[in-house]
């Protein structure tokens, strides 16, 4: 199983990222290990935003939650993957094709 650390890129030793992990609340460092593990790189489309992601990159802000961003299939696909969890079902909309 990858750890979380593993998740970080080829550019980031494991040591860096437990201490960049290391620099958010107890809470959130849970979570994103959670998120991490049970998130796959492919074929879900995803990326950290906001001040989760700031805070990881060194920047001193204060991380009230964890903002993910995806499309519309990668939302359907994180709604699966975490429906034991989940407090309210995502509203069901048709996918939009192109014309």
């Amino acid at each position: 199983m990858e750890s979380a650390g593993d998740h970080f890129g080829s550019g980031c030793t494991f040591s860096l990222c437990k201490a960049i992990m290391a620099s958010l609340s107890q809470p959130h460092h849970e979570a994103l290990s959670v998120l991490l593990a049970r998130l796959p790189p492919a074929p879900v489309v995803w990326a950290l935003t906001g001040s989760c992601s700031f805070a990881l990159q060194g920047l001193p802000v204060s991380v009230h939650d964890i903002d993910l961003r995806t499309d519309a299939r990668g939302a359907y696909a994180i709604e699966q993957l975490f429906s034991e969890s989940s407090r309210q079902s995502m509203r069901r909309r048709p996918m939009l094709t192109p014309s």
